[in-house]
């Protein structure tokens, strides 16, 4: 009988910069798989934290959900398994409770790469020494990031962001902007000579007409007491820059809560920008702060001892804005205290943050807080309730979106980090005796720092992105955990602690109105508006005192009238109604007399099924069939216009039996919202059947096109096979080739517009010389035109210099249009490509025309010309091949590139393309005139390269051919083989390492990775040379962050990659090209 296997748990946890620099969730899972493989370990289930410091266990929804796991036995595991100790937490204080727990039910950890089981004698000690190391080296990183920022500070540098108000930005650096300075001015000004506080000044703002510039970072229009005392605390207007005014620090008795706290003593040193005010002014408006401070200290004490439950969530019936508690002492006749009031009134009663408001009522907190908690009551009493919240509970939650957003900064991110790199190479690679050295280290430091505060942004937007996916994910298990608690809600609300009943009433309400005045039943409650979705319909709850009964809508449906309705006397009862209703209609009357009122506000023509539906029989009909929800929607008169309502029949036991309510809901733009994605919905439709049209036909040409060459290379082959002369054999290789080519280009446009469509293009951009990429271009259609006849006019009309771009990019648009122009015009005809500098100076724009005298295009296909799958079709002695794709794919790359292209053409007249491309000019680098030369072939004799390749005939292929260029070669067929095989070679044996992406057990980047991290001297100067058919610009990023030097493309061409080969091993010799045994072809690959 088989050995039952020991189950374990994974745990997989990864920073944002942590997945950038090593150490990935898949580089983890890989590990730990591969370690529960070979003790026969069973996985029971694998738990992963995207994006999450290590800092605290909170906010870590997996690690928690595994933790809970483990407490209720769910699987019976006996180990977790963790890459390392610091993806298990860097907070000692964590790891060390979180392991008693988990030992408490009889479960170990295992640290796979540190060699920890804390079930062994010394597991526990290492735990508890590298858990401090882990925490020491979480608080090292935490600093490391902000020596930058107080570097700056210390040279007197704004140290980013907005620029304060009165100040603009101006190439990094605070310039006074005098539009907002003379604010600033009459701020200080009236605060140092007069006796007004922050309001006083704010009234005066006002008074004068003195209004805040809007701004990006500001929209209010008014100064407010916050914003001015912000004014009067900064000592930047001054002339100074400050660092550290406010610090984080942790909340005394809490373990990972934080607050933001004034430091008295921070960083403070003379700016390089100019003060708007002298400092003397700003020493004695601090003076004024300070004395003001401890003036009012007593007011605002003992303000917070009262948990106000609604405080922020109660609504201002006159501005909207959230009500706030505060307390009001009223005393005795003699001056003594008498008693403590609570209540809760609008914040902008006095100015504050720009906004005023004239609502000077107080409500005293424990009527508001009574009734709401009465409402929720008799909410949760509805016999439907408990049965509608089970409903709710367990409900799955769709995370595409934000999964998508997620995906979006990390390619952002790994671009943002690409750059950064080859920042630092230029200014490691600058020249100390320049006499420009000097400048050129400061513009590159420059874009460095700005660098690495996008960096920081991108960062910061993808934790906000994956915290607000676990938010979405907890939000809904908080969700579920508020259903349950409100099935229970009148038996706990008694017995919990103010606190607890603020936290519940967060979570569960989202707003609450109130009325302007105290209604004549004591209430002020209006309506009550849930955070969660509570009951799909309006529930009436009545609030009962002595005098009359109170209806009181929740949920915060807009209903605009209200009726009940007793079938059995044909009677209404209003309860809510338009004010003109109100005039004509009493509050209670017969059925019919309602009726009328119905039709003379309803659109002609539709009273009549609208008094069949809503008759009393039918009304009867409906409430012996027990139908709870009828109604339908009409257009009524509102003033001149017709606007949508909704007209609607509630019914519910709680009624009596011959009883209904009446309900009509305004839904304007709800209806046109309907109404407008019915339309796109059906231009959707259009637009798909049209696509699928489209792609039907791209699908057949491609057929066509892929077959071709298809049948060319297997039927020469045949051919070929049956012939021994040597001269006729090249010839069909030749041909074999060519139509391989044809075949790889089909599939490179295929693959392109792909990626487009999903929006996964990213350009490379790098440093390159505008006239070598055109050069180079070139060549092949230099010999295209003498071979065909044709002739080809070129003119560059541009200064050298280094430019900022993806030339690979570049050379692709312009094999585009050339390649059309040579296939589309005759023997004998013309194909001009003329290039012209039109604006030079930091970014340079070029002008780049391809004409052609060829066939031309109709009229009628020119509008089409970009659109994917489109060609004109013609009928001529040749058909060529292609796609469709080719202009669609060329034009979304120049518009990625910021540029224009235009296109003129008239049938049998030809066609002209003119691109205008820009590009950011590198400073004070000219570039070198280009030589034409044949490209350098270097000699690879008695080299040693180790090949890294899972396909046998990729192998032998790649084998065959460097041996006959008298390379030695050493085969690995996986990337764990390639690092055990470079691992147990000498030193220095390898001169380089080709390696394939794409293997078993191990990738070629991980494997290039542990390659770089072994401790022997070689290993971080080895050449490695990703060989892979993966050929975009996120897949040549990947492979650099990985370690690797070069990328080379499949299919290989062999002289690109003898070339890459020779360029990189040291000590290397050019020899003539035709000594290679791979004939060198025109390099183009990327």
């Amino acid at each position: 009988m088989a050995k039952e296997k020991i189950k374990v748990y994974t745990y997989t946890r990864v920073s944002t910069a942590m997945q950038i620099d090593g150490y990935s969730l898949d580089a983890q899972k890989s590990r730990m798989k591969a370690f529960a493989e070979f003790n026969d370990y069973e996985i029971a289930h694998e738990y992963e934290d995207a994006g999450k410091s290590g800092k605290s266990i909170e906010g870590r929804t997996q690690f928690n959900q595994m933790m809970e796991d483990i407490k209720t036995g769910k699987d019976g595991v006996s180990f977790v398994l963790v890459f390392k100790l610091s993806r298990f937490g860097r907070n000692a204080a964590d790891v060390l409770s979180t392991l008693q727990v988990m030992q408490d039910f009889g479960v170990n950890l295992i640290c796979v790469e540190d060699g920890i089981d804390s079930s062994k004698d010394a597991g526990k000690l290492m735990i508890s020494v590298l858990s401090a190391v882990a925490e020491i080296e979480r608080e090292n990183i935490r600093v490391q990031t902000m020596e930058g920022r107080i570097q700056k500070a210390r040279e007197g540098k704004w140290n980013g962001g907005f620029a304060p108000y009165g100040y603009k930005l101006v190439d990094g650096k605070l310039e006074i902007n005098e539009e907002e300075a003379p604010a600033i001015r009459t701020i200080y000004e009236q605060y140092v000579t007069t006796d007004s506080g922050a309001n006083g000044i704010a009234k005066y703002l006002e008074n004068h007409g003195i209004s805040k510039v809007q701004r990006q970072n500001g929209k209010n229009p008014l100064f407010d007491a916050r914003l001015i005392r912000m004014i009067l605390k900064n000592p930047v207007y001054c002339g100074k820059i400050a660092y550290g005014r406010r610090k984080t620090e942790k909340v005394h008795g809490t373990r990972n809560e934080y607050r933001l706290v004034e430091q008295e003593n921070f960083l403070l040193v003379d700016g390089l920008h100019e003060a708007i005010i002298p400092e003397d002014v700003w020493q004695a408006a601090q003076v004024k702060l300070a004395a003001q401070a401890k003036r009012y200290e007593h007011v605002n004490k003992g303000k917070n001892e009262c948990t106000h439950l609604l405080s922020g969530i109660v609504k201002c019936p006159v501005c909207g804005v959230g009500m706030y508690g505060n307390k009001c002492v009223k005393r005795k006749a003699d001056g003594s205290k008498y008693k403590d009031f609570y209540y809760y009134g609008c914040k902008h009663r006095s100015m504050t943050r720009g906004h005023k408001c004239d609502y000077k009522k107080q409500i005293r907190k424990e009527l508001l807080d009574d009734a709401v908690a009465e409402v929720i009551c008799k909410l949760v009493s509805n016999p439907k309730f408990a049965a509608m919240m089970q409903e709710k509970i367990n409900m799955k939650v769709d995370t595409t979106a934000i999964d998508q957003e997620i995906s979006n900064y990390e390619k952002q991110l790994r671009q943002a980090y690409s750059t950064k790199s080859k920042l630092i190479e230029e200014i490691d690679s600058l020249d100390p005796d320049d006499r420009h050295y000097s400048r050129r280290k400061s513009d590159l430091d420059d874009r460095l720092y700005g660098m690495y505060d996008k960096i920081e942004e991108l960062e910061s937007l993808l934790i906000a992105a994956r915290a607000k996916k676990q938010a979405i994910e907890a939000e809904k298990l908080t969700g579920d955990n508020i259903y349950k608690v409100l099935i229970y809600f009148d038996q706990l609300y008694g017995k919990m602690n103010d606190r607890e009943k603020r936290q519940l009433i967060e979570e569960l309400i989202s707003e609450i109105q109130i009325y302007p005045e105290r209604q004549p039943n004591g209430q002020w409650l209006k309506s009550i508006k849930f955070r969660l979705p509570i009951i799909e319909e309006d529930m009436n709850i009545s609030l009962d005192n002595e005098q009359q009964v109170e209806t009181v809508r929740v949920l915060g449906n807009s209903y605009y009238a209200l009726y009940r309705i007793d079938c059995a006397q044909g009677t209404y009862e209003m309860i809510k109604s338009p004010s003109p209703v109100q005039e004509t209609l009493p509050a209670t009357g017969n059925y019919a007399a309602l009726m009328k009122i119905v039709e003379e506000v309803m659109e002609p023509g539709a009273y009549a099924e609208f008094s069949k539906s809503f008759s009393l029989e039918n009304i009867r009909r409906l409430v012996q069939a027990h139908t709870q929800d009828f109604g339908g929607d009409f257009q009524r008169k509102f003033g001149e216009e017709y606007h949508w309502v909704n007209v609607r029949i509630l019914f519910d036991e709680i009624l009596s039996p011959e009883e209904v309510v009446l309900c009509f809901r305004e839904i304007g733009q709800e209806k046109q919202r309907q109404m407008e994605e019915r339309r796109i919905l059906e231009d959707a439709l259009e637009l798909a059947h049209r696509n699928e049209s489209a792609k039907q036909s791209f699908f057949s040409s491609m057929s066509h096109d892929m077959r071709t060459p298809l049948n060319a290379i297997v039927g020469l082959s045949e051919l070929a096979s049956r012939y021994d002369d040597a001269d006729r054999l090249k010839e069909y290789l030749r041909k074999i080739n060519s139509a391989s080519r044809q075949l790889l280009n089909l599939i490179n446009d295929i693959l392109d517009m792909s990626r487009m469509e999903q929006g996964k293009v990213m350009l490379n951009n790098h440093e390159f010389d505008l006239r070598a990429c055109l050069e180079e271009c070139l060549e092949a259609f230099r010999f295209q035109a003498h071979t065909q006849k044709k002739t080809l006019d070129v003119k560059l009309d541009l200064e050298p210099a280094r430019l900022l771009g993806d030339p690979a990019r570049i050379n692709q648009i312009l094999n585009n249009l050339l390649s059309n122009a040579f296939k589309f015009t005759p023997e004998g005809g013309t194909i001009r490509l003329h290039v012209t500098q039109i604006d030079k100076g930091d970014y340079a724009k070029y002008k780049i025309v391809v004409a052609d005298t060829g066939i031309g295009m109709s009229a009628e296909f020119l509008p089409h010309l970009f659109e994917p799958y489109s060609r004109e079709m013609r009928f001529s002695a040749k058909q060529s091949i292609g796609t469709g794709l080719g202009m669609s794919i060329t034009k979304n790359l120049v518009s990625q590139m910021n540029g224009e292209l235009q296109v003129e053409s008239e049938q049998g007249n030809g066609t002209t393309f003119t691109l205008v491309l820009p590009f950011a000019v590198i400073a004070d680098r000219k570039a070198a005139a280009p030589v034409a030369a044949a490209p350098e072939v270097y000699r690879l004799e008695g080299r040693r390269i180790l090949l890294a390749e899972d396909n046998e005939v990729n192998m032998e292929i790649t084998t065959e051919l460097l041996q006959l260029n008298g390379v030695e070669v050493t085969q690995a067929w996986s990337g764990r083989e390639a690092v055990a095989a470079f691992e147990k070679s000498e030193l220095f044996q390898f001169d380089a390492i080709l390696m394939d992406m794409q293997m078993p057990e191990m990738d070629g980047c991980e494997a290039a990775r542990q390659i770089r991290a072994l401790p022997r001297p070689d290993a971080p100067v080895v050449p490695i040379i990703a060989v892979t058919a993966n050929a975009f610009a996120e897949d040549i990023a990947a492979t650099s962050a990985a370690g690797m030097n070069a990328h080379v493309s499949k299919p290989i061409d062999f002289g690109h990659l003898c070339r890459t080969l020779g360029r990189l091993t040291a000590g290397t010799e050019t020899i003539a090209p035709d000594t290679l045994a791979q004939t060198d072809t025109p390099d183009t690959t990327s």
